[in-house]
């Protein structure tokens, strides 16, 4: 009986076992579906925090969640395609990832928000706040990885990287020093020594006072501005400080261009007074110059004058004083030996006196 209790009991024992070997290997499916349901390969990077994932056979657009990065829209956002290359970067296509969709959210043009992991379990959205090429951003109720994110953003402030830095040219950092360096050259420039170099430091000086007003105004109304990742660089305290410094230093250009322009009206004064001078002295120069040519060529004149005069005085006495000229005496000729003859005469030697033929 006991054998046949036994034998009765195998068919039992062996149901329960199998059952247990279904149910641990229905397990071990089901674990292994999950844990592979989340895994894709990078297709492409869209920009900053968007790109596209396979994921069993499909691809899917995935917006990376709690992360904002600058648009490349038209016009693009300072640093947009340093951000897209940045994710292009560490996420190349080919990249083995591991996402976790937000359950039911997309954003308004149908990405679905995710975060998106590498190995080891390096959350991309973080990384990329980390070296400054986003920011930390609460999108409603999706607020899972934003305390994470925002200590990144916070580690990429400190360390001045991406948009909290000064290595490229459109960070508002970047935009503040620049502003305040120039200014404060502004500040510190010497006087002129004509009127040209301080026309020359009045225009130079104009021109960074507009650029520093504008970023003025820009600073300013922070909020309405469309580029707002630009403003994660600050805190309202910090924007308001920066503020009051560069209001400081274009205050304080503004009253050394206002010297700058006083020195110049000096300047060109002083340099009319001594252009006008100069032409004064040129003009007795040159009068000067013309007298002293019409006095010397007067002298000249009177000294070849008084030349020919002395020359003619001694010609006149050299004349005078010449022996007077050898003239032969007059003979007179003879009486005529024979008065009233007409007939022919007959001359001697000499033709003086003849005779009768």
């Amino acid at each position: 009986m006991g054998e046949i209790n036994v034998l009765k009991s195998r068919p039992k024992r062996l149901w329960i076992a199998a059952s247990v070997i279904v149910v641990f290997l229905l397990g071990f499916i089901s674990c292994s579906v999950i844990s592979n349901a989340n895994k894709g390969t990078v297709v492409s990077v869209i920009d900053g925090n968007t790109l596209i994932i396979s994921m069993h056979e499909t691809e899917k657009t995935v917006r990376l969640l709690n992360v904002y990065t600058p648009s490349l829209s038209e016009p693009a956002e300072c640093l947009g395609t340093k951000a897209r290359d940045f994710l292009g970067n560490a996420l190349p296509a080919g990249t083995e990832v591991r996402v976790e969709f937000e359950a039911g959210h997309k954003d308004d043009e149908g990405n679905n928000f995710a975060a998106v992991f590498t190995k080891p379990d390096t959350l991309v959205n973080a990384e990329i706040a980390r070296h400054g090429f986003g920011t930390a951003l609460s999108e409603g109720p999706n607020e899972k990885y934003l305390a994470q994110i925002s200590a990144a953003q916070e580690e990429a402030k400190v360390n001045e990287r991406g948009l909290f830095g000064i290595g490229d040219s459109c960070t508002l950092p970047s935009q503040i020093l620049f502003a305040s360096q120039d200014l404060g050259k502004i500040a510190s420039l010497t006087d002129p020594r004509t009127s040209e170099e301080a026309g020359t430091s009045i225009a130079a000086a104009a021109e960074v006072i507009a650029s520093a007003k504008s970023l003025e105004t820009l600073l300013k109304e922070a909020n309405k501005t469309e580029n707002a990742i630009l403003w994660a660089a600050y805190t309202p305290t910090e924007l308001a400080t920066k503020i009051a410094v560069l209001s400081k230093s274009i205050a304080a250009s503004q009253t050394k261009t206002a010297s700058l322009t006083t020195t110049k009206n000096k300047l060109a004064e002083a340099e009319a007074k001594a252009a006008a001078a100069k032409i004064a002295a040129a003009k007795k120069a040159a009068a000067e110059k013309a007298a002293a040519a019409e006095a010397k060529k007067l002298a000249r004149e009177a000294a070849e004058r008084a030349k020919a005069e002395a020359a003619a005085a001694a010609e006149a006495e050299r004349i005078r004083n010449l022996p007077a000229p050898y003239v032969p005496p007059v003979q007179q000729a003879p009486a005529n030996p024979y008065p009233g003859y007409t007939g022919r005469r007959c001359y001697a030697p000499g033709g003086k006196s003849y005779r009768p033929c």
